[in-house]
């Protein structure tokens, strides 16, 4: 997961604005972060879960139990192999659905890969 540690600390901090977390740095080591979910973080925890359940259990009744697997084999080959492109269209269009929770015009702005 190509993640950064200033995305992850930002998608903490929000987390912890919305009262979905609790964070304490350990005594023993102040690099180090105890997360806890708070019990609206637990309760949309269990929220979402359900949720999820149900759109899988809509989209696996549409297909085939072979159609399902072929599905699952192709998404794990995708993951497996997709890389964060670095290009100034794909961070203006994350930091853009991040704001606004729509998709950006730089969608589909062509990245070339290095």
């Amino acid at each position: 997961m190509n993640t950064t540690r200033a995305a992850i600390a930002k998608l903490l901090d929000k987390l912890e604005t919305q009262k979905l977390t609790t964070c304490r740095r350990t005594a023993e080591d102040r690099r180090s972060v105890s997360l806890r979910l708070t019990r609206k973080g637990e309760a949309l925890s269990v929220e979402m879960t359900y949720e999820t359940e149900f759109v899988n259990s809509q989209f696996a009744t549409r297909l085939t139990s072979e159609e399902v697997e072929l599905f699952i084999i192709s998404v794990r080959k995708y993951l497996k192999t997709v890389k964060e492109p670095t290009c100034p269209s794909y961070n203006t269009f994350t930091d853009q659905y991040a704001s606004d929770g729509g998709p950006a015009e730089t969608a589909n702005t062509p990245c070339s890969k290095s």
